[in-house]
C-alpha cells in the first residue's frame, strides 16, 4: 500500500519524502538514515510540529486500513529519528515522542493491544531520556506509559517485553524527583527484582549485569537514607535473589479466603469467586505492587462489577471474623492497599472501581478503629472522603457529605503538630468537598473552602512543596473568583493574585496542563474583573486564553478546547 496524502505547502516537502521513504523501505534503517544524514538542518523542532499537523489531518479522515498503515509508518520513522545519533539528540526526541502520540490515535487498548503497548513502552522510554523540558515532568509522564504498557505485557504472555518494561519502569522510578524518595526506591528495586525473574545470568547475561547494578545501586541509595547498613549488607550478599522474602505471619492461614466460600452467595459464579482469590493472593504477594497488580485487574475488568463489590464484603468480613487481632491488622492492611490500588485503576468502569474500594475502606475500618490503630484509622477516613468525592454512583450532594465527616475525621488524629504533611493534605481535600458541596448556604461553604486551603498553605509553602502550594494556591483562586461574601472587587484581585503565584511554578515547560488550567482561571478573573481598565482587563483574558489553546488542542483535550473557544468568544 502507497502512501496518498492531500495537498501541502512546500514546508511539508521533506516531512512528506521521510514518510514516504520509510513506507517504501519498509523502516529500513540505512535507507532512511542517508536521508536523514543530508538533511540534518531540517530536522527541528518545526519537523515535530508539521508531523503532529499532517498526520492528525490525514488520520482523522482517513479509512481504518489506510489510519493503520500511516500510524505504523509513523512508528517505524519515529523509533529511526529517535535512534538517530547525528543531529540535535533532544529535537529527535522531540519528534519521536509526537510521533508515538499521534499514533496512539490510531492504535487504541481495545483495538490493537500489543501495537499500543509497545508505543506505550516506546513512549516511556523517549518521555525517561528527554532532554528538553524538565526533568521532574519528564519521569512523570514517562512511568504510566510504562505502567500502561504492563497492562498487556504481562509475565505470562509477553515475558520479555514485561521484563524490557519492568526495568525502565525501574530506571524511572531511580531516578523520579517528585514524591517521597524513599518511595520511589522502593518501587525501583521491585521493578528490577521483577525483571530479573526473566533476566536469568544464564539466558540474558547482559541484561542481567545491568539489572543487578542498577538494583544495587538503589539499595545502596535506600539503605543510606534509610540507615540500615547492616541490612544492606545482607540484601547486596543476596542481591542474585529474584524475590526478597516476604514478611507473612507464622499463623497466616493458607488459601484463608477458600476458607469462607460457605458464607459466598449462591448466585455468584465460580470465575468471580477464583478471581477475588487470586487478586487477594497476588496482592498480599506483591505487597500490592500496581505494576503486578495492574495487568491481573487489566485481564478481569469484565468482574469489576457491583457483585463484586459485595462480595468483597462479605468474604472479606467473614475472614476478619475468624482471625486473631494480629491477623485482622495484616489482612486489613493489604485490603486496604489493593481498595486504593483498585480506585486508582485506569481502565473498566470507573463508577465500580470507586464502589469497590469504598467497600474496602468501609470493612476495615471495623479492625482499624480510632482507639485501637488511630494512625490506620486517619489514613483510612482520608481514603474513604476521597472515594466518596470521587463517587459516580449515588446522589453527588449525598456522597460529598459523606466525604466531609471522613476528612474531619481523620484530622482529629492527623494534627499540625503530629502530621503536618498530611494534616496539610486533608484540609486541602475537606477544602475540595466544600468547595464542591451542594447542601447548606453556598456562602459558607466558599468561606470553608478558602479557610481550609489558607490552612493548608500554612504547611504547603512554595519552598518545601512547590507542585501543592501552586495546585492550593489555584483552588483558593477559584474560590475568591466565587466567594459571594466580602467586595466583589477585591475577592477578584485576591483569585487574579493567587493565580499569578500558581503559575510562577506551573510554567507551559514543566507543568503544561496545569499551566493551561490556570491561564483559563486567570482569564476567566480578569474577564469578570471590576478594578483597572475594561479594555485592558479584556486584553489580558484574551492573552490568557489564547495562551491556554497553545496547549488545548481541539485533538488532544476537545471538551478543554471547547470550553476555552467558549470564553474566548465572550472575551
Amino acid at each position: 500500500m502507497g502512501l496518498i496524502f492531500k495537498k501541502y505547502d512546500a514546508k511539508f516537502d521533506f516531512l512528506l519524502q521521510l514518510l514516504e521513504t520509510t513506507a517504501k523501505s519498509r523502516g529500513d534503517q540505512k535507507v532512511v538514515y542517508r536521508l536523514l544524514e543530508a538533511n540534518q538542518d531540517k530536522i527541528n523542532a518545526k519537523l515535530a510540529e508539521q508531523l503532529r499537523v499532517l498526520a492528525t489531518n490525514e488520520l482523522r479522515e482517513a479509512k481504518e486500513r489506510k489510519a493503520k498503515y500511516l500510524a505504523k509508518v509513523i512508528v517505524d520513522l519515529s523509533t529511526l529519528i529517535g535512534e538517530f545519533s547525528l543531529g540535535e539528540k533532544a529535537t529527535n526526541i522531540e519528534i519521536e515522542i509526537t510521533g508515538y502520540e499521534v499514533a496512539l490515535t490510531v492504535y487504541t487498548r481495545e483495538a490493537f493491544p500489543k501495537d499500543w503497548a509497545m508505543i506505550q513502552y516506546n513512549l516511556g522510554i523517549a518521555y525517561y531520556l528527554r532532554i528538553t523540558g524538565q526533568k521532574a515532568q519528564n519521569l512523570e509522564q514517562a512511568i504510566p506509559c510504562l505502567q500502561s504498557a504492563l497492562t498487556v505485557y504481562t509475565r505470562e504472555a509477553f515475558p520479555i517485553d514485561w521484563a524490557d518494561t519492568k526495568y525502565g519502569l525501574g530506571n524511572a522510578y531511580l531516578e523520579k524527583i517528585t514524591g517521597q524518595k524513599v518511595q520511589n526506591l522502593e518501587n525501583a528495586i521491585a521493578c528490577f527484582e521483577s525483571a530479573l525473574e526473566v533476566y536469568t545470568y544464564e539466558a540474558y547475561p547482559v541484561e542481567w549485569k545491568k539489572t543487578q547494578n542498577n538494583l544495587i545501586n538503589a539499595y545502596s541509595e535506600y539503605d543510606i537514607i534509610k540507615g540500615q547498613e547492616e541490612q544492606k549488607q545482607k540484601k547486596l550478599i543476596h542481591y542474585g535473589q529474584s524475590t526478597l522474602d516476604i514478611d507473612i505471619p507464622k499463623d497466616f492461614p493458607e488459601d484463608w479466603l477458600m476458607t469462607q466460600r460457605m458464607a459466598i452467595p449462591d448466585d455468584v459464579s465460580d470465575a468471580q469467586k477464583e478471581f477475588l482469590s487470586k487478586l487477594i493472593k497476588v496482592t498480599e504477594v506483591s505487597h500490592c505492587d500496581p505494576q503486578i497488580v495492574y495487568p491481573l485487574l487489566a485481564e478481569n475488568t469484565d468482574k469489576l462489577n457491583h457483585n463484586f463489590a459485595e462480595l468483597f464484603r462479605v468474604m472479606v468480613t467473614t475472614a476478619l471474623a475468624v482471625s486473631n487481632s494480629d491477623m485482622a491488622k495484616y489482612i486489613a492492611q493489604f485490603i486496604g492497599d489493593l481498595s486504593a490500588v483498585i480506585a486508582q485503576f485506569p481502565l473498566g468502569d470507573k463508577a465500580s472501581n470507586i464502589e469497590i474500594s469504598i467497600t474496602g475502606y468501609e470493612v476495615i475500618l471495623t479492625v482499624f478503629t480510632r482507639a485501637a490503630y488511630p494512625v490506620e484509622w486517619a489514613m483510612t477516613q482520608t481514603n474513604l472522603g476521597g472515594a466518596y468525592v470521587e463517587r459516580i454512583t449515588g446522589q453527588k450532594a449525598q456522597n460529598i457529605e459523606k466525604a466531609i465527616p471522613c476528612y474531619q475525621s481523620a484530622l482529629e488524629v492527623h494534627t499540625r503538630e503530629a502530621f503536618p504533611v498530611e494534616w496539610a493534605m486533608t484540609q486541602y481535600n475537606l477544602g475540595n468537598a466544600y468547595y464542591y458541596r451542594i447542601k447548606g448556604q453556598k456562602a459558607q461553604n466558599i468561606e470553608e473552602a478558602i479557610a481550609c486551603y489558607q490552612l493548608a498553605l500554612k504547611v504547603r509553602t512554595r519552598q518545601g512543596f512547590s507542585q501543592d502550594w501552586a495546585l492550593t494556591q489555584n483552588n483558593l483562586g477559584i474560590a475568591y473568583s466565587e466567594r459571594i461574601k466580602g467586595q466583589k472587587a477585591q475577592n477578584l484581585e485576591q483569585a487574579i493574585a493567587c493565580f499569578q503565584l500558581a503559575l510562577a511554578v506551573f510554567t507551559r515547560e514543566a507543568f503544561p496542563i496545569d499551566w493551561a488550567m490556570t491561564q483559563t482561571n486567570l482569564g476567566n478573573a480578569y474577564l469578570e474583573r471590576i478594578t483597572g481598565q475594561k479594555a485592558e482587563n479584556i486584553e489580558e483574558a484574551i492573552a490568557c486564553f489564547q495562551s491556554a489553546l497553545g496547549v488545548y488542542t481541539r485533538e488532544a483535550f476537545p471538551i478543554d478546547w471547547a470550553l476555552t473557544q467558549t470564553n474566548l468568544g465572550s472575551a
